[in-house]
């Protein structure tokens, strides 16, 4: 079944002549969910699926948000990899401003009060007064959420508060909702940042950001495991490293012997007799339990070469 959507005609946009922008309004106003009017992907998927640089990606929806053609915000979204595995990631959500909505910004923009050059010079004055005195509004339109740079908003705020990019970002997206909320518009972006500022300081203590670890790198993690080996090396007495060095040239002794290597065998062995010599004469008084628990290594060598 063909699937119908609406759009504005959209060449008068400045946006229009970037490639990369046209094509990103038309692939997402093709893939809207036509009920909400929003698509929400990654920004790697839509740069697999459209072929197009991430940087480039974002400059052309930049100049999309600019001209009040769509409205972008951060949601989360989960996914389920096999059968029960669920990730949580976090997607942009972008939304195809319609047809009303941008006739209704383009009304605000060019409906400015005029006086006509042929009136009189007393009623032009009277106007003038009445105006002055009864309807103080400034001739600009009004800046509505639709035709707000939100992107541009957190790098902003991240400059003057001298915050992290994440918090920023945070902050606006909580501020956004909120005044979406409550309809809100401000007399121009200057207007908006002031009131985005003032907001961001009052409600920063009580705004929690999630912060990524970064990875260690395969270098310093054996750096730490190196680390710690070396410390739980030198908690050990040097009576049992000197054990340790035995039992280590009984076992090479023992794998000659399996191996059926009989000048290795003897090697290890006579060096096994050396170390072995050696530690009875350093640790004389200890030497009988371990004797028990190495279990007559030297016995069973002697047998197993006699054999």
């Amino acid at each position: 079944m063909l699937k119908y959507v609406t759009i504005p005609d959209i060449r008068r946009y400045p946006s229009y002549a970037n490639v990369n922008a046209r094509l990103l309004y038309f692939h997402v106003a093709m893939a809207m969910d036509i009920s909400s009017r929003t698509y929400a992907h990654s920004w790697r998927q839509l740069s697999q699926e459209l072929d197009i640089p991430l940087q480039q990606l974002r400059t052309a929806l930049k100049q999309l948000e600019r001209d009040g053609l769509v409205v972008t915000r951060q949601v989360t979204q989960q996914v389920t990899y096999g059968i029960t595995q669920r990730v949580t990631h976090k997607v942009t959500e972008i939304y195809i401003v319609n047809i009303n909505e941008l006739d209704e910004a383009t009304n605000e923009a060019t409906n400015s009060p005029t006086n006509s050059p042929t009136n009189s010079q007393s009623n032009s004055q009277s106007n003038s007064q009445k105006n002055n005195i009864n309807t103080p509004k400034s001739s600009k339109a009004s800046l509505t959420d639709a035709r707000v740079a939100w992107a541009d908003m957190g790098e902003k705020l991240s400059r003057v508060l001298h915050l992290e990019q994440a918090v920023s970002e945070q902050l606006v997206s909580d501020f956004r909702q909120r005044q979406l909320l409550k309809k809100k518009t401000w007399l121009d972006e200057g207007d908006l940042l002031a009131h985005l500022i003032s907001w961001a300081e009052k409600h920063l203590g009580s705004t929690k950001v999630k912060t990524v670890t970064p990875s260690r790198s395969d270098s310093q993690s054996r750096s730490d495991e190196y680390a710690r080996t070396k410390a739980a090396e030198q908690a050990k007495s040097q009576q049992e490293k000197d054990w340790e060095e035995v039992r280590k040239v009984w076992g090479w002794y023992q794998e000659r012997l399996a191996n059926k290597d009989a000048q290795g065998a003897e090697q290890m062995r006579q060096a096994y007799e050396e170390l072995k010599t050696k530690y009875i004469q350093n640790y004389r008084q200890d030497y009988v339990q371990l004797e028990s628990n190495n279990g007559g290594d030297k016995r069973k060598a002697g047998a197993r070469t006699e054999g």
